[in-house]
C-alpha cells in the first residue's frame, strides 16, 4: 500500500512539473494561446506590474505592439524600421516595449532624431528584443536558480573553511584555541551578511547581440531591465510575449550598428551623420581631422548643427574663418579617453549611482585644450558645462561621440563679429585723430 501511494504522489509531481514550459525553455504557441497558461506574477512582485494575460496571444508581436494604446510611440518606430516582418513572422521574440511616457522622458528632439536615422533606430529597438519566449514567471525562477547557485557555492566554501579552521584549532594549544574561535573567525562573514552582497542577475542577448541583464529590485521586487522596470508583464503573442517597461533602453557603447560595422573613426561617423555636418567642416577647417581621424581613443562632446545655429550669424562667420579660434573652441570639447554614458553617471554620482534614472553629482573631464570641464548628471540627464547631451553613445573605432545642444565656449575665447572689430577700430583711430587735433590746436591758440 505505501509503495502504491509513493507511485501515486510520484506521477502527481511530474505532472505538474511538466504542465508548463521550464526554466530557460521557450514557451509554444499552444501554451501562449491557451486560457490555462496566463502567468501570474511572484508574490512579492509589485502592483504597478499587471499581467496582461492571454488576450493577445493569437496577435503577432507587431500587431500586439500596434494595438496597445500605451505603445504608439514604439509601434511608429518598428514600422519606420525593417523590424516589422520579423516580429509579425518569425520568432518566438521576447520584447522589452517602452511606453510612449518613455519615449516623451527621451525628449523631442531626441526621439525625432531617432526617427529620422533608421540605422540608429533599428540599432536600439534590437536591444529591446531578445530571442525566445521568456514570461515574468521564467524570469523570476531563472533569477531565484541564480540566488540558489549562489548561496549553495558559498555555503561550500564557508564549510570548506570552516573545516581548515577546525583541523587548525585541533592542532592548536588550548590557549591559541581560545584566542581563534569560530565565532570569532566567522563571526563578521554570516551567510546574511554575504548574500546581501550579491545581487542575482540574468543575462539575455537581444538582437543587436548585446546583452541585457534582468535583475529584481531587492527593495520593491520589480522585475528589472537594465535601468527600466517591467510595468506590465506577459502580454502574450502568437510569436512570443511582450513585457512593457517605463524607460528606453539605450546601449551601452553603441546607438549605431553601422559604426560598430565598418570600424568608422570618429571623422567618419561625423561625416556620415547629417546633424553634424557644420562640425564636419568645422573640424576640417581647423584641421583637426587627422587627430580625430587615427588617434585616441577620444570622447567628443559634438554640437549639433541646430546648436551651430544658436549663435549669431556674426558670431558663426568668425568662428569658421578663424582657424586658430576654432581650433580652440574644437578641443575645448574633446577628451582623451572613452567615457560612455554610463560611465560619466558613474564617476559624476559615485556611490549615488545605484540607478542611473536618479542619479545626480558632478565630476570634471580634461580637454585636449588643457581646460576642464565640468559634467553634471541630474536625474539620469547629463550636462557637459551649459549643454545637454541629446544623443549619448554613438560608437566609433576610436573612441565615443556624445551630441550636444549647445556650442561649448572656453572663457579665454571672446567672439566678435568682424565688421563691428574693424569699425571699432576705425572709431578708435577716427577719436585719437580727433582728440590730437583739438590739442594742436589749443596749443596754438595759447
Amino acid at each position: 500500500m505505501s509503495i502504491l501511494l509513493l507511485l501515486m504522489a510520484s506521477a502527481t509531481v511530474s505532472a505538474a512539473l511538466f504542465d508548463g514550459p521550464m526554466v530557460g525553455e521557450n514557451a509554444t504557441t499552444d501554451n501562449a494561446s491557451n486560457a490555462s497558461n496566463v502567468t501570474t506574477m511572484p508574490t512579492n512582485a509589485t502592483e504597478n506590474q499587471t499581467v496582461a494575460g492571454n488576450a493577445t496571444a493569437a496577435m503577432t508581436v507587431a500587431d500586439v505592439l500596434g494595438q496597445q494604446e500605451n505603445l504608439t510611440t514604439l509601434a511608429a518606430a518598428v514600422n519606420a524600421t525593417n523590424l516589422t516582418e520579423p516580429l509579425s513572422q518569425d520568432g518566438p521574440y521576447t520584447v522589452f516595449a517602452p511606453t510612449d511616457a518613455a519615449f516623451e522622458a527621451l525628449g523631442n528632439e531626441t526621439v525625432d532624431q531617432l526617427m529620422n536615422e533608421t540605422d540608429r533606430l533599428t540599432a536600439v529597438l534590437q536591444y529591446h528584443v531578445v530571442e525566445g519566449n521568456y514570461t515574468s514567471q521564467q524570469l523570476m525562477e531563472m533569477l531565484q536558480n541564480q540566488t540558489m547557485n549562489q548561496t549553495a557555492n558559498m555555503t561550500q566554501n564557508q564549510t570548506a573553511n570552516m573545516t581548515q579552521e577546525q583541523n587548525v584549532t585541533q592542532n592548536q594549544t588550548a590557549n591559541q584555541t581560545a584566542n581563534m574561535t569560530m565565532e570569532n573567525v566567522t563571526g563578521n562573514q554570516t551567510m546574511e551578511n554575504v548574500t546581501a552582497q550579491q545581487q542575482a542577475a540574468v543575462m539575455l542577448q537581444t538582437l543587436l547581440g548585446e546583452n541585457l541583464t534582468v535583475s529584481q529590485n531587492q527593495s520593491t521586487g520589480d522585475l528589472m531591465v537594465g535601468n527600466a522596470t517591467i510595468v506590465m508583464a506577459d502580454i502574450n503573442a502568437s510569436n512570443g510575449v511582450v513585457h512593457v517597461i517605463d524607460a528606453v533602453l539605450m546601449p551601452p557603447e553603441n546607438v549605431t550598428g553601422q559604426a560598430n560595422q565598418t570600424g568608422m573613426s570618429i571623422v567618419n561617423v561625423i561625416a556620415e551623420d547629417d546633424n553634424l555636418s557644420t562640425l564636419g567642416t568645422a573640424s576640417r577647417n581647423a584641421n583637426l581631422t587627422e587627430t580625430l581621424d587615427t588617434g585616441g581613443p577620444y570622447t567628443v562632446f559634438a554640437p549639433t548643427n541646430d546648436a551651430f545655429g544658436q549663435l549669431t550669424p556674426e558670431d558663426l562667420s568668425e568662428l569658421l574663418n578663424n582657424n586658430e579660434k576654432l581650433a580652440t573652441v574644437l578641443q575645448y570639447h574633446v577628451v582623451e579617453g572613452e567615457y560612455t554614458a554610463d560611465e560619466i553617471i558613474g564617476m559624476a554620482a559615485g556611490a549615488n549611482a545605484t540607478n542611473n534614472t536618479t542619479a545626480s553629482g558632478s565630476t570634471t573631464l580634461e580637454t585636449l585644450l588643457g581646460e576642464d570641464i565640468v559634467v553634471t548628471v541630474s536625474n539620469g540627464d547629463i550636462m557637459v558645462e551649459n549643454a545637454t547631451v541629446e544623443m549619448a553613445n554613438i560608437d566609433a573605432s576610436n573612441g565615443v561621440i556624445h551630441t550636444i545642444d549647445t556650442v561649448l565656449i572656453p572663457e579665454n575665447v571672446t567672439l566678435q563679429p568682424t565688421g563691428a572689430a574693424e569699425a571699432a577700430q576705425d572709431m578708435t583711430q577716427n577719436q585719437t585723430t580727433a582728440n590730437q587735433t583739438e590739442t594742436a590746436t589749443a596749443n596754438q591758440t595759447v
